[in-house]
């Protein structure tokens, strides 16, 4: 795919996408992950000096799409994994007509079939994750009530908190629960910061959202920075996460996401993955 060939930052690094998940880290319990790594210098090079922000911002209007919109990132994870040449295609789009205030966020791999869909609900707080389908795992996970990610209005020093009951269940059975949590998750204003991307360098507000659950005997400990510019959403992204079990450490993650190029989208996104020798050597 000629995507692939973009200029890019360099020594990106991955495992799978699928730490993106929101619950990505109850399947890095099922799937038996390691404890991640520190994320290389370079994505940290694409960020300016950090300012703070003297007034409240709009994150929901920020997120929204206009219409379907692709959006392609690099990712960067351990730098002392394997080397890799990863890219991850994600389509924004309003929900169906007639179903609500709602945005979608589709993943899929190269042949097209569904990896991940998010729904998102617009609530009178902002946009809040309602339900989440990893096909690729075999799970849905279902918010009650829906997780306030993006706030319609974040002011400096505000904490928008969502506490919520979560619900994973099979794809292939649905009326079947497979494991109940309780969370809470905090939405913070942090700063302003000039992002460099592939396509232009942004001016974006740098917003964090921390997650905290109890899974049985599992806790989960998440932070992601996401940092988002108008008319573009989120151009990077960052997320650090660990999962102990009885105060011991079971898995880890630690991934970024830069943003490589942005069009308008289809209904469909697409996971791409690419294994270069030439990424050794930069």
């Amino acid at each position: 795919m000629q995507i692939l060939k973009m200029e890019a930052p360099r020594r990106p690094i991955g495992r799978s996408v699928v730490v993106l998940s929101t619950l990505g880290c109850w399947c890095a319990i099922m799937a038996g992950c390691t404890v991640g790594g520190a994320i290389p210098a370079d994505f940290f090079d694409a960020l300016g000096a950090e300012q703070p922000a003297t007034k409240p911002v709009a994150t929901a209007a920020i997120v929204q799409p206009a219409g379907a919109t692709r959006s392609i990132f690099h990712i960067y994870e351990d730098q002392n994994a394997a080397s890799a040449n990863q890219s991850l295609r994600s389509t924004s789009r309003h929900g169906e007509p007639g179903a609500g205030p709602t945005l979608r966020i589709t993943r899929t791999n190269l042949d097209g079939a569904i990896l991940r869909d998010e729904t998102y609900a617009q609530t009178d707080a902002g946009l809040a994750l309602a339900r989440s389908v990893s096909v690729d795992r075999s799970v849905i996970t279902e918010y009650d009530p829906p997780m306030l990610q993006f706030p319609t209005s974040l002011a400096p020093g505000e904490r928008a908190a969502t506490r919520m009951q979560l619900v994973i269940r099979s794809i292939d059975h649905p009326e079947r629960v497979q494991h109940r949590g309780a969370a809470v998750n905090t939405v913070e204003l942090v700063g302003l910061q000039q992002v460099h991307t592939g396509v232009g360098v942004f001016e974006a507000t740098h917003i964090r959202a921390t997650f905290s659950g109890t899974f049985g005997m599992a806790r989960v400990a998440r932070v992601t920075d996401m940092w988002i510019a108008p008319h573009r959403g989120v151009v990077a992204q960052r997320v650090h996460e660990r999962v102990t079990v009885l105060g011991a450490p079971i898995s880890g993650v630690d991934q970024a996401l830069l943003l490589l190029s942005q069009g308008d989208g289809d209904p469909t996104a697409s996971t791409m993955r690419e294994t270069s020798s030439s990424d050794n050597s930069q």
